[in-house]
Order: C-alpha cells, then sequence, then structure tokens
C-alpha cells in the first residue's frame, strides 16, 4: 500500500466518524458581588502574599462596582479595586 492510498483511507475513515460533543464549561455566577456577601460600609481582611505588603490588612468595602470593589486600607487610607477574581483573598470580617 502506498503512501498516498493509506492517506486516502485514513480520509474516508475520518468522514465516517460523527463529530464528537465538545465539553462546555460550567455556568459563571450572575453576580459576583453575591458570591463574597460585601457589601458597602462592610469591613473584611485583604491577605497579600507577595511582595513588600505581605501580610493581612484591614479594609473598608467603599463601593461595589461591576469590575470588582473598592477598598480602602485602614491603617494609611490607600483606596484600590479589588478585581472580582482576585476577590478570593478579601474575607469578611
Amino acid at each position: 500500500m502506498t503512501k498516498a492510498q493509506k492517506k486516502a483511507e485514513n480520509k474516508a475513515k475520518a468522514k465516517a466518524k460523527p463529530p464528537e460533543a465538545k465539553a462546555r464549561p460550567a455556568p459563571k455566577a450572575q453576580d459576583p458581588s453575591e458570591a463574597f456577601n460585601l457589601n458597602v460600609g462592610d469591613w473584611a481582611s485583604l491577605k497579600v502574599s507577595h511582595g513588600e505588603f505581605k501580610g493581612s490588612h484591614s479594609v473598608y468595602v467603599v463601593s461595589i462596582e461591576e469590575a470588582g470593589c473598592k477598598i480602602r486600607h485602614e491603617k494609611d487610607g490607600f483606596e484600590e479595586v479589588i478585581k472580582w477574581k482576585h476577590a478570593r483573598n478579601l474575607k469578611g470580617a
């Protein structure tokens, strides 16, 4: 059997196979803010694992936004937005 014949045979087998169903990812939560039970005015603890600010910090939730939640650090008043994918580092107090 030549290479061309073998190739034609393999193509015919591939066409005869039914297409396989693709696995679908699990649906995401509708509103990530509900998953973390954070409200404006809540105190929380922010865990930082790397860098100069490594440790646990007390923070105040200033606002809930579509991209994440805006927090203010108790120690120095610094404000930042924590994206929902990183909000697992926030623990309600």
